[in-house]
C-alpha cells in the first residue's frame, strides 16, 4: 500500500490561497497567485517570476511534486 505524501509550498500559511485543489495527493498551484506572495515579500515582478521558475516550477520532488496552473489569455 503507498502512502500519498501531498508536497506543499512553505510557508503554507502564504502560499495555501493559491491552491486550486488537490488531486491524487498532488497540490496544483495558480502561478499569479504565487507570484503575488513573492511580490509582497518586496520582490518585482520579473524577480518573482525568475525565483518561481528556478525554484518552483523547475524542480522535481518526486512523484507528488506540486503542479502549476497559469491563467488562460
Amino acid at each position: 500500500m503507498m502512502t500519498i505524501k501531498t508536497i506543499f509550498l512553505t510557508p503554507r500559511e502564504e502560499f495555501d490561497s493559491a491552491i486550486i485543489t488537490i488531486q491524487d495527493g498532488i497540490a496544483i498551484y495558480k502561478v499569479e497567485l504565487i507570484i503575488q506572495v513573492y511580490q509582497q515579500r518586496g520582490m518585482s515582478e520579473n524577480e518573482a517570476r525568475d525565483f518561481f521558475f528556478f525554484n518552483c516550477e523547475g524542480v522535481y520532488m518526486g512523484p507528488y511534486t506540486p503542479r502549476y496552473e497559469y491563467d488562460s489569455e
